[in-house]
């Protein structure tokens, strides 16, 4: 039973913090800068992709927003990872965020499940033929 209560705890797991990617925001670069100036776009901890006026994404997690610059540490798939940098908020002109994927959650947990009811089977056959 130690598999099946595994297989359980993996997939309440998984429901609870859930699976995410990357969206683009839905906005025109003007809006964009806008929201962001304004405050009610990017909060401290937020993961992005910020693309610049030369055509440069880089993945962040937003440090501090200020007036004219927004601070990030480099994400994952940056070889300066963990660097931090700072891009103007006036050469931005597209960002996507970090959102929820049910899809992705769903799986995972179906999987999840799946792999624990096996466990848990194999599990009964070894006690039952032991």
């Amino acid at each position: 039973m130690n598999g099946g209560l595994r297989a359980l705890a993996f997939g309440c797991h998984m429901l609870g913090c859930g699976c995410t990617s990357m969206q683009w925001a839905e906005m025109a670069p003007d809006e964009i800068r806008q929201g962001i100036h304004e405050g009610h776009l990017l909060q401290v901890g937020d993961r992005v992709g910020v693309i610049d006026k030369a055509g440069k994404e880089q993945l962040i997690r937003i440090a501090a927003v200020k007036p004219d610059v927004i601070v990030g540490k480099l994400g994952w798939g940056d070889r300066r990872w963990g660097e931090e940098v700072e891009i103007a908020i006036d050469d931005i002109v597209a960002m996507r965020t970090a959102r929820l994927d049910r899809g992705r959650t769903t799986a995972a947990a179906m999987t999840g499940a799946a792999f624990g009811s096996y466990a848990l089977v194999m599990l009964l056959i070894v006690v039952v033929v032991i």
